[in-house]
């Protein structure tokens, strides 16, 4: 029912292992809906893609474009589950978002790494990948910088041998052709520096080859290796220098002898380095390791349950109070008959008070616990009736000079009260011994019927339209010497129907037959109605709801009635809370005043 056989109930669960969607469905939502007995079928946009889907066996779409695996499914029968599958850059941006990188203490080079998300097991799994990852590349960066290193050895190493088998025979070949002589003691120590100076400048050429296929030449590193060399090569121009003072065959004997064993150190170095580089790559480890492996917290971090709550209630206190404010900034209300009688020079006859017993009655009544209440009837000594009371006396003195008995009672707007006013006020004048009838004149929405527990027709509208007579629609009100006129039945036309003369004779009618006449007509911004009812009547009176009605409402309802040059007598305050500022201190009192037996 309502389509909650769609909604999760609590223990639904589903392990997706591969969802294949073409690019254009990247982070487009997709329905899967659980058909029972391990099938499920999937949809988009209402849209079926695959059809009878099994758990455990890959799904195809018809087309081919959409591939499903589910491993894992428990849901009742039509349990719908929203399957997205993002792209890389989303799914980054996704995880970088919840993931927290922080050192430990500064300096210390530990890394504390955070990651929050709804699932916490999910997020264990997620943190310990990551840690794994970065240490199995810290392990393999290193490892590459090994390898590099050997493959460069092993480019270099036929080249320096061939070099030294060169050298080696040159140098032979000289002896050979000179009958084979020794260097003098001189001769054989400057051999010494220079072989060395030379086998240590190939190493650090060798090295700066090494560190040029890592970092620019700019860098520090290879800068101070660059500074060595030329301390280095100054020295071996001095050397050269010496050596060119010995005679020419013991220069041409160093030359050779110095080649061919520099070439021969070079070549050892170079292979004992290679040899290294192997071993340490077949025991290669990072300088990265774990300390701590990751943990979910026993309890979750976010949201912080009891702060959410207090900051909701001292938002959702500060919106309501900034809500009121601003309403009574935009739009301002009448909270007091001072701002009626101030701003349109008229007299507010009665301030009625809002009577809580009566409305929550009238509730009860609504939902068919009781009969509906009449207040001057059901509880004569609320503080409302006796507001009411006061009214009757300022009716008295408002028709006092009058012609006619007619008194309509109208509002700016719909629900001002004037229906409850009117059916009041024609009670409490049948028990001051008046003849008195309530007529409900209007025509779309008039319900003091259903308050007196009477038919609708025949009524009013009936007798202006012929279809019955003035006696058959008036109804007596228990055994007083009250009378009610309804609606009759709701016309097509009710504004063309209440131009009507037959209107007029009706009204004549009733004032011959009864001391008043209480009309309720409809509210005159929402319909001509009221006007054309009030233009009958020897009073008019605008009942205003208090802190609903705004004066602007209120000043379109005065010009709409003085347009059809209709003199209103005054206004009636309906519903003044008892609780406002205004009312206490306005000087707007009502005191109970009652007899003891």
């Amino acid at each position: 029912m309502l389509g909650l056989g769609s909604f999760a109930w609590g223990g639904e669960r589903i392990e997706l292992t591969q969802l294949v969607v073409p690019h254009h469905l990247l982070g487009e939502s997709l329905t899967l809906r659980a058909e029972g007995d391990g099938a499920f079928s999937v949809f988009l946009e209402g849209r079926p893609l695959i059809r009878n889907g099994r758990v455990g066996e890959p799904a195809i779409a018809d087309n081919g474009e959409v591939r499903v695996f589910v491993r894992e499914l428990h849901a009742r029968p039509g349990t719908e589950f929203e399957l997205i599958r993002h792209s890389r850059m989303a799914a980054i941006r996704g995880l970088a978002s919840r993931f927290q990188v922080s050192e430990s203490a500064r300096g210390s080079g530990m890394l504390r790494l955070t990651l929050e998300g709804p699932d916490a097991q999910a997020n264990e799994q997620t943190l310990r990948s990551i840690h794994n990852a970065f240490v199995r590349q810290n392990v393999e960066r290193k490892s590459m910088e090994a390898e590099k290193r050997i493959e460069f050895l092993d480019e270099q190493l036929p080249e320096l041998r061939a070099s030294v088998d060169e050298a080696e025979g040159r140098f032979n070949r000289f002896r050979q052709d000179n009958e084979a002589f020794d260097l003098a003691a001189e001769g054989a120590n400057l051999l010494n520096q220079v072989v060395e100076v030379e086998q240590r400048l190939a190493e650090m050429d060798l090295e700066r080859s090494q560190l040029r296929m890592s970092y620019a030449s700019q860098h520090p590193n290879i800068i101070a290796l660059d500074e060595q060399m030329e301390r280095l090569r100054e020295r071996r121009r001095e050397f050269d220098s010496r050596i060119r003072e010995l005679p020419q065959s013991q220069q041409e004997l160093l030359r050779l002898r110095r080649e061919a064993e520099v070439n021969s150190a070079l070549y050892t170095a170079m292979l004992n380095n290679a040899q290294e580089l192997r071993v340490v790559r077949a025991g290669m480890v990072g300088n990265v390791r774990v300390v701590d492996e990751a943990i979910t917290g026993h309890r979750p971090v976010r949201p912080n349950r009891s702060l959410t709550l207090a900051v909701s209630v001292v938002l959702g206190g500060l919106l309501g109070v900034f809500t009121v404010f601003l309403r009574n900034m935009l739009r301002r209300v009448v909270v007091s008959p001072d701002e009626l009688e101030k701003a349109f020079d008229l007299s507010c006859y009665a301030v009625i008070p809002e009577s809580e017993t009566f409305h929550r009655q009238e509730r009860r009544a609504q939902k068919g616990k009781g009969a509906p209440p009449i207040l001057v009837r059901d509880m004569p000594e609320d503080l409302a009736s006796e507001s009411l009371r006061g009214l009757r006396t300022g009716l008295h003195f408002a028709l006092m000079n009058r012609n006619g008995r007619c008194v309509a009672l109208t509002s700016p707007n719909p629900s001002a009260g004037k229906s409850f006013l009117s059916l009041n006020l024609a009670y409490l004048l049948a028990e001051a011994g008046k003849r008195t009838i309530v007529v409900d004149a209007d025509l779309r929405r008039g319900h003091i019927h259903k308050t007196l527990d009477v038919t609708r027709a025949p009524g009013l509208s009936d007798v202006i339209a012929g279809k019955a007579s003035l006696d058959e629609a008036i109804r007596p009100v228990g055994d007083s010497k009250l009378h009610f006129l309804p609606t009759g039945e709701i016309p097509p036309n009710p504004s063309e129907l209440l131009m009507s003369e037959r209107l007029d004779e009706v009204l004549r009618s009733l004032e011959e037959s009864y001391d008043l006449v209480i009309l309720d007509t409809a509210p005159v911004l929402a319909a001509t109605d009221g006007v054309l009812v009030a233009a009958r009547a020897a009073a008019v009176f605008l009942a205003i709801r208090a802190g609903t009605t705004s004066l602007a409402e209120v000043r379109q309802a005065v010009r709409a009635i003085y347009r059809d040059s209709v003199p209103i007598s005054g206004f009636i305050l309906n519903r003044l809370q008892q609780g406002s500022a205004r009312y206490s201190n306005g000087g707007y009192y009502h005191y109970q005043y009652s007899y003891n037996a």
